[in-house]
């Protein structure tokens, strides 16, 4: 078990994970857009960077529409970012990604980061279902699973 597998066992349960990952199927029923969550151990530099080389990484940029979107927590640090795909920044407004991260931010503040985690999923599925409804023959891009460290 590396570091990071050792850290998120600490802070998740095995329910919260497996909770985690339902939400992200659940949310993915309501859009053609893709929801990654990725815990990494720490961040060496700026969290919307390291995030960036995850998600070109896990070639999230390859989705039909380019309407992925990547949470990345960084355990150890405390810190997290999220990042969209270009489908979804031509299309939402300005403070899209402020205001979902400002809800997580003051959940994972409490140390509740299971819970920020279903908000963030939750708010990005609801919003991404506005822009993205599911089309006719919509499939799965990306793997469902969580991350632990990439």
């Amino acid at each position: 078990m590396n570091r990071t597998e050792k850290l998120a066992k600490e802070t998740f349960s095995e329910q919260d994970l497996k909770e985690l990952q339902r939400a992200i199927v659940e949310t993915e029923k309501k859009t053609s857009g893709e929801v990654k969550l990725d815990f990494e151990y720490d961040v060496q530099h700026d969290p919307l960077h390291h995030a960036t080389r995850i998600f070109h990484a896990l070639q999230l940029h390859k989705t039909v529409e380019r309407n992925a979107t990547l949470i990345v927590l960084f355990l150890k640090d405390r810190k997290f970012a999220i990042l969209g795909d270009k489908g979804i920044h031509r299309r939402v407004p300005p403070d899209f990604w402020d205001s979902i991260s400002s809800q997580m931010e003051a959940q994972f503040r409490a140390a509740h980061f299971k819970q920020g985690l279903l908000l963030g999923i939750q708010e990005i599925g609801d919003k991404l279902a506005e822009y993205f409804p599911p089309r006719k023959g919509d499939r799965n891009e990306i793997s469902d699973k969580i991350e632990l460290g990439h």
